[in-house]
């Protein structure tokens, strides 16, 4: 089925990291995951849909650490997703190519402490969908 363009549209990709589909969290199917993300991104680029994709980034420091989560040796740094570390690279899959909007996020919520609100709006979109590596996709 094709996309269609409408003016309140927007793909919005949500954690699509290498931590996030091959080891800290993982899912089932991952490759199966990833073909269908690169499917539905390239309809919404073929279709003129925007594509927005978040970024989880966790301090070296773990100051924006989730109490109980995962931490190396050092029990200080984050287990996943620290930027300079290969686990925080989007897929090479998925890899925005100048495309896609990369949007950081420091916490689960793509909403929370993001710019993600304000590039939805600005871009004039009302609604999105999402994919994630979780059963749980962005949607407004």
């Amino acid at each position: 089925m094709p996309f269609t363009r409408d003016a309140r549209s927007a793909l919005v990709i949500v954690d699509m990291v290498v931590d996030s589909l091959t080891g800290f969290y993982p899912v089932q199917d991952p490759e199966a995951l990833i073909r269908n993300a690169v499917r539905v991104r390239e309809a919404c680029h073929a279709a003129g849909i925007p594509v927005v994709q978040l970024q989880h980034r966790a301090r070296a420091d773990g100051r924006t650490a989730m109490l109980n989560e995962p931490r190396l040796a050092d029990g200080v740094t984050p287990a996943s997703s620290v930027p300079g570390t290969p686990g925080f690279e989007i897929m090479p899959e998925l890899a925005p190519e100048g495309r896609d909007i990369v949007v950081a996020k420091h916490r689960w919520h793509g909403f929370f402490g993001t710019e993600l609100h304000s590039i939805l709006q600005t871009s004039a979109r009302s609604s999105s969908s999402g994919s994630a590596p979780s059963p749980t996709a962005a949607s407004r």
